[in-house]
């Protein structure tokens, strides 16, 4: 975090002791700590650097819509991607996760009696 705060002062061009002056002024003036004002700031100062273009935000977005959509499992839809849903593959997914399930079980079975007996 300091090393992340040193960078951030560099590109600003302020020294380490008037950041501190205005980081503990901050923080007395909000009746907050100085840890929480300069995790704020970061926070702040990340976002705006990831985002500073929106090209940059579209970007960001179109990626999470397509984890979202694509990559990330829903429990609400039985443990399936939107994308699988829309797409109608989701009952052939769901048949083949049961036949893996009842195979898994069988051979789980027979080891057990191997091994018990």
């Amino acid at each position: 975090m300091i090393a992340r705060c040193r960078l951030l002062m560099r590109t600003k061009s302020v020294s380490e002791e008037e950041a501190y002056s205005l980081l503990r002024e901050t923080a007395m003036s909000q009746n907050r700590k100085v840890i929480d004002v300069v995790q704020a700031l970061l926070t702040a100062s990340e976002l705006l650097e990831n985002y500073f273009l929106p090209g940059d935000l579209e970007a960001h977005i179109a990626a999470f819509v397509g984890h979202y959509n694509h990559q990330r499992y829903h429990e609400s839809l039985r443990n399936l991607t939107p994308a699988d849903v829309y797409t109608g593959r989701g009952h052939t997914i769901l048949l083949e996760r049961e036949r893996t399930k009842r195979k898994t079980m069988k051979l789980r079975r027979l080891q057990h009696t191997k091994y018990a007996a």
